[in-house]
């Protein structure tokens, strides 16, 4: 139980890490001419769109009575390729 509590909460942390990450983001493709808006854009959405099912695995190993393996292997994939996914932003939106 204790794991399973300890594995939410890193994984509430880094979505809040990549909250701050995505306002970033998202102040710059605002000032962005226009070609370059949509691709920031573009990116932005992919971020937002694993990062939304990384929540909602969370929530399926929050109401599951034990460790879903399968759920936590999901969100540790999805981990890595929203960090790639930042980590490329990071190069083309700054």
């Amino acid at each position: 139980m204790k794991d399973k509590k300890n594995f939410v909460s890193q994984i509430e942390r880094q979505l809040e890490s990549w909250n701050s990450e995505l306002i970033k983001f998202r102040i710059i493709a605002e000032v962005a001419d226009p070609d370059s808006q949509i691709e920031h854009y573009h990116v932005i959405e992919e971020i937002v769109e694993k990062e939304h099912r990384v929540r909602d695995k969370l929530d399926d190993i929050k109401a599951s009575p034990d460790n879903s393996k399968g759920s936590v292997e999901e969100i540790m994939e999805l981990w890595k390729e929203i960090d790639d996914i930042i980590d490329y932003a990071r190069i083309q939106i700054n």
